[in-house]
């Protein structure tokens, strides 16, 4: 048969034309979501309320037991204003929580370009840098008031101290697993950027090749 050869071979390249499709496929939907920039932003933003929503419960926490016990314990006792202190300060924590997670909440809706959302991320992770500075000034001050409070036999700056070391103590745990989780998030994104998986027809042949910088 005059050219028989030639219809198995176009057949035999479109077969494998169209396997090689079919894998390069597989390959990368298992190896990245559909749309990985938007998952980075809800990722992002997961990691944002979830953190709001920790300071927020440990804010109300702080003051439904703060005032209750600085209410019923005596003004001559140094727990009063250990108490009292937790109280008020956590209506900052409690204020911060809510604004944080409703803007987290309104970012989500409204959708965020991946170069803004990456901006975000890294200034993100600036603020909760200085925090942890904060957070040793905190602690620092509080210990200075708790031990001029046992110099000086004042209840209100030991508990006041006592209260601060605390409450620093937390921020600072806070802050740095918050630090931790957006960069560690930023940084696998920036990873994956960096690798490319190709399957597929080359010029006149087959591969398929890994390529990236690390």
């Amino acid at each position: 048969m005059v050219g028989g050869p030639m219809p198995i071979a176009t057949l035999l390249r479109k077969w494998m034309h169209t396997l090689g499709l079919v894998a390069a496929t597989g390959l990368a939907s298992g190896f990245a979501p559909a749309n990985p920039d938007a998952e980075f932003t809800r990722k992002r933003l997961q990691i944002q309320k979830a953190g709001m929503i920790s300071l927020t419960a440990w804010g109300v926490g702080n003051i439904g037991v703060g005032t209750g016990l600085w209410l019923t314990t005596p003004a001559d006792r140094s727990d009063r204003y250990f108490h009292q202190m937790n109280a008020l300060w956590n209506t900052v924590n409690v204020t911060l929580g809510v604004i944080g997670w409703v803007n987290a909440s309104r970012e989500q809706h409204a959708g965020t370009p991946i170069a803004k959302s990456i901006q975000k991320s890294k200034t993100a992770q600036t603020v909760f840098a200085v925090n942890l500075a904060l957070d040793f000034g905190y602690i620092t001050a509080g210990a200075l008031s708790w031990d001029i409070g046992l110099m000086r036999d004042s209840p209100r700056a030991v508990g006041y101290g006592q209260a601060v070391v605390l409450q620093g103590c937390f921020l600072l745990v806070f802050d740095a697993l918050m630090l931790g989780l957006h960069h560690r998030h930023l940084a696998r994104f920036e990873q994956r950027n960096r690798v490319r998986l190709s399957l597929g027809p080359g010029p006149g042949n087959w591969g398929l090749g890994l390529s990236g910088s690390f």
